[in-house]
């Protein structure tokens, strides 16, 4: 469905630049053009490309979060699951990310850290009530490997390839792929 207005337009044509080309390498021209308006739509709407870099991955991470929530019944491999198919789907919302992980050095600051520590204190309190974890089990590090076992094949495709003897890029190796993962979900949580 194409977007319905400008700002839409100018969000999409965004989130594309930057999955792309991270903060520092997207080009407002290349944005600009690719949504069919001038660089001034730009700066009124969003007033600069920080701040509509900093829109773009505070919708990411909460697509991210609304699409992954772990919903009671579910166990790990079933969450791991949803995480696998959400980011083969929607690979440029993990590239949003990983770009953000190589331009903030570490221990630098971190674009809205408050709200976004509150969404992440969020989803681990309530994967820790659907999951139930063991007890000394730190939800979060849990959660963070979950995450990791379902997008890293996702951020890493070619390294995925090479490591699995490069059929992790057809179908039936990702469908291979996806029920490893989900196994080995279930296995680190029981």
């Amino acid at each position: 469905m194409p977007p319905k207005n400008t700002r839409e337009s100018l969000l999409a044509a965004a989130r594309a630049e930057f999955a792309a080309h991270g903060l520092a390498g997207a080009r407002i021209d290349r944005i600009a053009a690719e949504a069919s308006c001038n660089k001034e739509r730009i700066y009124a709407n969003f007033g600069n490309k920080d701040k509509l870099y900093e829109l773009v991955l505070a919708e990411a991470v909460e697509e991210i979060g609304a699409a992954t929530l772990p919903l009671p019944g579910e166990d790990a491999g079933a969450f791991v699951g949803k995480c696998f198919d959400f980011h083969q789907r929607h690979p440029h919302l993990l590239r949003i990310l990983l770009w953000e992980a190589l331009q903030t050095p570490t221990g630098g600051e971190v674009h809205d850290a408050a709200r976004r520590g509150e969404f992440y204190e969020e989803r681990r309190a309530l994967l820790a009530r659907v999951l139930g974890t063991a007890p000394g089990v730190d939800p979060g590090r849990l959660m963070l490997v979950l995450i990791g076992l379902a997008a890293w094949p996702h951020a890493v495709p070619t390294l995925a390839g090479l490591v699995t003897g490069g059929d992790s890029g057809t179908e039936a190796g990702q469908r291979e792929l996806r029920e490893f993962v989900t196994e080995a979900a279930r296995r680190v949580v029981g």
